[in-house]
């Protein structure tokens, strides 16, 4: 179940006026995504996401070199951690599709339902991965609702978060009926 974290929840310093190079790590993160992003709106969620991520051990990284965002799943001493590498050019050309993935990929990370193994080339090509994979995105995206409604900051967005994460369900070979009409997941 994902914790509740106060909508104002921040760092408990304010480290605006501290040289980036003397802030510590997760603040300089912050500060890279605030910078890439520069959504002014969305400064807030961008903070309360990492810090987030930070209690769950998911830590977020720009993949410069990838055309898509992934949550890279590792196992651990009594349970998982996450790498969340986040595409830095978004497809349509809107930085808040960043914090969409993030939002998406944050999914995957509190997603109850682990992949049950490493699947070969072969495999993936079954019906049994591709559903396995579709339900996967379903549960994620699911997450990723509920946490965009926490966000006030957000709201303004409400229209073309949706149309994007349709896109991104679509992509899978998703029927939005099927994602409408999915049961919630309690994460």
């Amino acid at each position: 179940m994902t914790p509740e974290l106060p909508q104002d929840a921040e760092s408990p310093i304010d480290y605006s006026n501290i040289p980036l190079h003397e802030r510590p790590p997760i603040e300089r993160r912050i500060a890279e995504f605030k910078d890439k992003i520069q959504v002014l709106q969305y400064n807030p969620v961008i903070e309360q996401l990492h810090y987030l991520g930070k209690g769950h051990q998911i830590e977020l990284f720009w993949g410069e070199r990838y055309q898509e965002s992934r949550c890279l799943t590792t196992p651990i001493k009594g349970g998982y951690s996450y790498g969340l590498r986040i595409k830095s050019i978004p497809v349509t050309g809107d930085n808040k599709e960043i914090v969409f993935d993030i939002l998406h990929e944050m999914g995957h990370a509190f997603d109850p339902q682990k992949l049950p193994q490493v699947f070969t080339d072969e495999e993936r090509q079954t019906p049994e991965y591709q559903e396995l994979v579709r339900g996967r995105e379903i549960r994620a995206w699911q997450w990723a609702d509920r946490e965009f409604e926490r966000h006030s900051e957000l709201h303004l967005d409400r229209g073309y978060y949706r149309a994007y994460r349709n896109f991104c369900l679509c992509t899978y070979g998703i029927d939005l009926n099927r994602y409408a009409g999915a049961k919630p997941i309690n994460f």
